[in-house]
C-alpha cells in the first residue's frame, strides 16, 4: 500500500495497485434481526433495531469476537469499546478500550484499473484497546500485551452501497517503549472480486430448513474433504495434504515469521523457533487448521 494515495476528504487514488488477491463471495443474508455479512472466509453478524445496526460478533479461520459495535447512528466520539475474542481456539483474550467512526465525503475515488467514482462516501472505524489473557480458571492477567489499533476504510457509493467498492485495513500493534508495527495492512476491490450476487433480502437455507449462516458454514466445513495433518520431529514440520496447500507459521502476537507452499507433503525445517511458542496454520482448498506448538530439541 505504499504507493496509494489516501485522502478520505478529497482524493483517494488506488490506480497505482497492481496485485490481486483471490476472488471471494461477499454476500449477505438475513434471518429476523440479525444480518450475516459473508466476506469469503470471514463473516460478520449483525443485529438491527430500528434505525440501529450493531456489530456483535466477527470471525475468521483463526479468531473468533464477540464485541458490541453500533454503526448507526454514528458515533462522533470516543465510544467504549469490550470484546471476548478466542485466537486458534487455545488462547482467550478480553479486550477492552474505545472506538470512534467517522464518515466523510470523498470527491474523486480512483480504482486499481483506473475507474472513477465521483462524490463516494469514505467511512471509517478505528477500534484501540488493550489485551488481556484470561487463564483456564477465569483469571485475567496483567496488561502483558501492548496496544492494538485497528482501522478499517470502506468507500461506498450510490443507493445500492452494501458492497464497497474498496477497503483497507490494517492492524498497528504498540510495544510500551511506543515502537510501532503494522501487522496487517491490506486494501480489496469488493466488487471487482465478488463472484457471486448478493442481496439483503436472501435468506440462508439448507435442505428445506432456515439456519443462521454461522451455523450453516460450520456444517460445511465438517463435510469438507480431508484435513491437513502435521506432526513436529525434533526440528522438523511433517506436514501432509490432499493436492495444493498453505503454510503459515507466526508468532504468539501474530506476526508472519514464516510461509510456504506445497503440494501433497513437505518438510519444513523450524530449529530457528525453538524454545518459543509458535502457531501453525495449514490451509487446503476445503479446510483450514492452527495449532500452537513450542519446538524443542530432542
Amino acid at each position: 500500500m505504499e504507493d496509494v494515495r489516501i485522502k478520505t476528504d478529497s482524493v483517494t487514488d488506488f490506480s497505482f495497485v497492481s496485485k490481486y488477491g483471490s476472488a471471494v463471495e461477499w454476500q449477505y443474508f438475513r434471518k429476523d434481526s440479525h444480518i450475516i455479512e459473508h466476506r469469503g472466509n470471514e463473516w460478520l453478524r449483525f443485529s438491527q433495531r430500528a434505525d440501529t445496526l450493531e456489530l456483535r460478533h466477527r470471525e475468521t479461520c483463526r479468531e473468533k469476537r464477540e464485541s458490541r459495535i453500533i454503526l448507526s447512528p454514528h458515533v462522533a466520539a470516543d465510544t467504549v469499546y469490550s470484546s471476548d475474542t478466542r485466537r486458534d481456539r487455545s488462547f482467550l483474550y478480553s479486550d477492552s478500550g474505545s472506538y470512534i467512526i467517522t464518515q466523510s465525503r470523498c470527491p474523486l475515488l480512483i480504482l486499481a484499473e483506473g475507474d472513477t467514482l465521483h462524490d463516494v462516501t469514505a467511512e471509517k472505524i478505528r477500534v484501540s484497546y488493550c489485551r488481556r489473557q484470561i487463564s483456564g480458571e477465569g483469571e485475567t492477567s496483567k496488561n502483558l500485551f501492548p496496544k492494538f489499533i485497528e482501522t478499517e476504510t470502506t468507500w461506498r457509493a450510490g443507493q445500492d452501497n452494501s458492497i464497497p467498492y474498496a477497503m483497507t485495513r490494517s492492524i498497528e500493534r504498540i510495544s510500551k517503549a511506543n515502537d510501532t508495527t503494522i501487522t496487517v495492512e491490506s486494501v480489496c476491490f469488493p466488487r471487482a472480486l465478488n463472484v457471486v450476487g448478493s442481496g439483503f433480502d436472501r435468506q440462508y437455507s439448507r435442505k428445506g430448513s432456515k439456519t443462521p449462516v454461522y451455523l450453516q458454514q460450520t456444517e460445511q466445513m465438517k463435510e469438507a474433504a480431508e484435513a491437513p495433518h502435521f506432526e513436529v520431529t525434533g526440528n522438523s514440520l511433517d506436514v501432509s495434504s490432499p493436492g495444493e496447500f498453505n503454510v503459515i507459521i507466526t508468532d504468539i502476537a501474530g506476526r508472519v515469521l514464516l510461509t510456504h507452499s506445497a503440494t501433497d507433503a513437505c518438510v519444513i525445517d523450524i530449529s530457528r523457533f525453538t524454545g518459543n511458542e509458535i502457531v501453525v496454520s495449514i490451509s487446503n482448498e476445503a479446510k483450514h487448521i492452527s495449532r500452537t506448538i513450542i519446538p524443542r530439541h530432542e
